[in-house]
């Protein structure tokens, strides 16, 4: 069911793609073109993961946590990345970025790594009830991971986050609430007893979270300021862009990966109250608000239908973690960042039975 969704899911795209003809000349939708057959790629791989990595699946998890080291190595040893500014990237100080160089990016990505190894670790102590805490790599996973995400002060990956750990967190307490009235709960589940459970687990990474974000180092600077606005007022002026290429087609959209094409034909002119132009390259920070302006109401919808089809029957670790991409993916273009597509190939390869 999920490659015959992903195949659905690639028939939208080319019809958008497609579409876009009828606005703008061939030559100027290639390269949108180009970029869909390289999705289509990444797609294919997540899909056939199991079979494609099933030779280095057991390097997976070990490849996790040497991404999660580099994370701390560069934000011990390289906390000042203002540098980077001039090669093109934005300027961080004291915030982990990792080897994507995005504090954002990174944060969903080690969100997703923390909730992966929180998950796997309850299934390795359902099978192995009694190993001590020290010998549960997965655990640590999950606790270096999740003191990771707090360290990017990403707002959006701890919303994401917090939500994915939800997802596992209520459903226990619902269950819990009914006991204590003595009710069967609607809500079943085989594993109700027997050491601390996920639930303690997630609460466990939760407080290092908070451990981490009390102990380190605030020498200043807007990034590391959690009330910080102006990245909400960056992010509200590219969604207002986007709306607004939108409102120029709005059921069938630009075309797929037509956005830029879009905005240099003048579709997208917002002025603000300085009469400054907001020159968003590619995308808005948004991948919702950027399918929706190009491939419309009618294609987001559709989309949203074969999505549906296609996830529908998905195991909770794969529910709680295209949960967290989908709100992640509200705030920046999450879903179609080339290293959060790897990682989830990389899981679902983990993962495979």
């Amino acid at each position: 069911r999920g490659i015959r969704g992903i195949r659905g899911i690639c028939l939208i795209l080319i019809v958008s793609w497609g579409l876009g003809l009828r606005l703008f000349s061939f030559e100027k939708v290639l390269p949108g073109g180009l970029y869909l057959l390289r999705f289509f790629g990444y797609l294919w791989v997540i899909g056939n993961a199991g079979e494609l990595l099933s030779q280095v699946k057991k390097f997976i998890t070990p490849a996790l946590w040497v991404f999660v080291i580099l994370g701390w190595v560069q934000y011990l040893f390289l906390p000042d990345t203002r540098f980077l500014l001039q090669y093109g990237w934005d300027e961080h100080y004291y915030r982990m970025i990792g080897t994507v160089l995005d504090p954002n990016y990174l944060g969903i990505m080690l969100g997703v790594i923390g909730v992966f190894a929180i998950e796997k670790e309850e299934g390795r102590r359902k099978r192995e009830e009694g190993e001590k805490i020290w010998k549960r790599s997965n655990f640590w996973l999950a606790a270096w991971a999740l003191g990771g995400l707090a360290v990017t002060y990403s707002r959006a990956a701890w919303l994401a986050t917090g939500a994915g750990l939800s997802f596992f967190v209520i459903p226990y307490l619902i269950r819990n609430l009914y006991k204590f009235f003595y009710i069967d709960s609607p809500i079943k589940s085989e594993n109700d007893s027997g050491g601390p459970g996920m639930t303690m687990k997630i609460l466990m990474g939760l407080l290092f979270f908070g451990l981490v974000l009390y102990v380190v180092p605030k020498p200043g600077g807007e990034g590391v300021n959690l009330f910080r606005t102006n990245s909400i007022e960056q992010r509200i002026e590219s969604w207002r862009e986007g709306i607004n290429v939108w409102r120029e087609h709005p059921w069938l959209g630009v075309g797929f990966n037509n956005y830029a094409v879009a905005k240099a034909h003048g579709n997208s002119r917002i002025i603000t109250g300085s009469n400054r132009i907001n020159n968003a390259e590619n995308s808005p920070s948004s991948s919702w608000i950027l399918l929706l302006a190009t491939i419309g109401v009618i294609g987001l919808g559709w989309l949203a239908m074969v999505g549906w089809l296609a996830v529908r029957n998905l195991n909770g670790l794969w529910i709680g973690i295209l949960m967290m991409i989908g709100i992640h993916a509200v705030f920046n273009n999450t879903i179609f960042f080339p290293p959060v597509l790897g990682l989830l190939a990389l899981i679902k390869a983990a993962s495979a039975d």
